[in-house]
């Protein structure tokens, strides 16, 4: 019992500690202590410690392997915090956490040995590291936490062990130089070919560099949200066939991104995916209307379009958000060559007042027409098979919808809102109807 209290009691002082030890809290000197200018604090276990900078200033970091006779197994949060001056780091072998903002800033480092026994490296734990020119990763890890090496611009290679099993959006957040990925070729999650990072069993590219070319043999059929955002040194991307979707913000900030191959085998582009690219900046690539295509795809509208919009011919794709909150737009003709509509593609154009689908359309995304207030009239064409969640939501201005016997599937909140529907045909084909599909349709009569 007595065994218990005391460790019970060592948890809470050394949590105490954690949290106040940077405001001039003294509590870990009662369980911990200080050697070389580093701060050891016991951890919760009351068996190990964790270190952090103490009076350290020095160029040369060695976490050791114990203190006191007791394992030092972490590096705690915002341990080595804008430690400028550092240049080199290496990391005992029981050192199996690296805390969350634990180097961040360190802007001299240029050498960081990250032993075996280490398992996670956390949030921003080497953010703005810009001296780091190489990472090796062993196979201990198996986690690695957004923004884990943001903003370490002078990286240009990266090996990643085989136990990874996580990496986490924008861990290599602005590593601007990086040109050279690798992966463990034991990886039973992720591999590397033509410097990307692809999760294999869902074929989706999840990290690229400026010097990535992405496969062609069928190994990628998506490019992940934010794969590539900020690769500002990227200036020509060649997508292979196999490739079915683009993920929201994937190319977003690559300013001097000219040439883009876009094949038509692309149908779901998510919004903000060529945001800011060199595409985005040219005028050229706008037509007079204002709307931005990427080959047979159309990407975006600006704000400032109102009328009627015909398509261009031969487009394939309305991509995510494609013409978000276009308030003036009154009209828009969509040619057969058009098979998806992606997610909030006219969110909010509130003047809009009638919708003609061709057949050719099989996939009309969530919230495609939310908040279309003044839409009254939608034929729906017959390769439409679902009609996803949020579709027609608030669209208090639609009085009628017949829907064709392709469609199987009603989604929640689909027409919720719609206080002018009056009546709606449902076909035989339809399975399932999803929670407040109708919810708030207080003009219903028919169904």
């Amino acid at each position: 019992m007595k065994r218990k209290f005391l460790v019970v009691l060592l948890a809470v002082a050394a949590t105490l500690c954690m949290v106040f030890g940077f405001a001039g809290c003294s509590l870990s000197d009662l369980f911990g202590g200080k050697d070389h200018g580093l701060l050891f604090t016991l951890n919760p276990d009351g068996e190990s410690y964790a270190v952090s900078k103490g009076e350290f200033n020095g160029s040369t970091l060695v976490i050791p392997e114990t203190f006191n006779g007791a394992p030092v197994t972490s590096i705690g949060n915002w341990a080595f915090y804008g430690c400028s001056g550092l240049t080199s780091v290496t990391i005992g072998s029981n050192v199996t956490s690296i805390g969350d903002d634990a180097f961040y800033n360190c802007s001299g480092l240029t050498s960081v040995t990250i032993p075996d026994s280490v398992t996670a490296i956390g949030y921003n734990a080497f953010y703005n590291c810009s001296g780091l020119t190489s990472i090796d990763i062993p196979d201990s890890v198996t986690s690695i936490e957004e923004k884990a090496f943001h903003g370490c611009s002078g990286l240009t290679s990266v090996t990643i062990g085989s136990g990874v099993t996580s990496i986490e959006e924008r861990a290599f957040e602005w590593c601007i130089g990086l040109a050279e990925i690798t992966v463990d070729e034991n990886n039973q999650i992720y591999h590397a070919q033509g410097n990307c990072v692809i999760e294999t069993k869902s074929k989706t590219l999840i990290l690229g560099c400026k010097a990535s070319e992405i496969p062609d043999d069928g190994s990628v059929t998506s490019i992940g949200g934010l794969a590539f955002e900020d690769c500002i040194k990227l200036t020509s991307i060649t997508i292979p066939d196999s490739v079915t979707s683009i993920g929201g913000l994937a190319f977003f900030g690559c300013s001097e991104l000219t040439s883009i191959d876009l094949p038509d085998s692309v149908i779901s582009i998510r919004g903000g995916a060529f945001d800011y690219t060199a595409y985005y900046y040219i005028y050229s690539n706008w037509d007079e209307a204002g709307v931005l295509y990427i080959g047979n795809h159309l990407i975006e509208a600006k704000d400032t379009i109102s009328g009627s919009y015909s398509l261009r011919g031969g487009t394939k794709t309305i991509a995510d958000d494609a013409f978000f909150e276009c308030s003036g737009l009154t009209s828009v003709i969509i040619p057969d060559s058009v098979t998806s509509i992606g997610d909030d593609a006219f969110y909010n154009c509130s003047e809009l007042t009638s919708i003609d689908l061709p057949d050719s359309v099989t996939s009309i995304g969530s919230s495609a027409f939310d908040g279309c207030i003044r839409l009254t009239s939608v034929t729906i064409g017959s390769g439409v098979t679902s009609i996803e969640g949020d579709t027609f939501l608030g669209c208090s201005g639609l009085t009628s919808i017949d829907l064709p016997d392709s469609v199987t599937s009603i989604g929640g909140s689909a027409f919720s809102g719609c206080s002018g529907l009056i009546s709606v045909i449902i076909p035989d084909s339809v399975t399932s109807i999803g929670d407040d599909a109708f919810f708030g349709c207080n003009g219903l009569t028919s169904v």
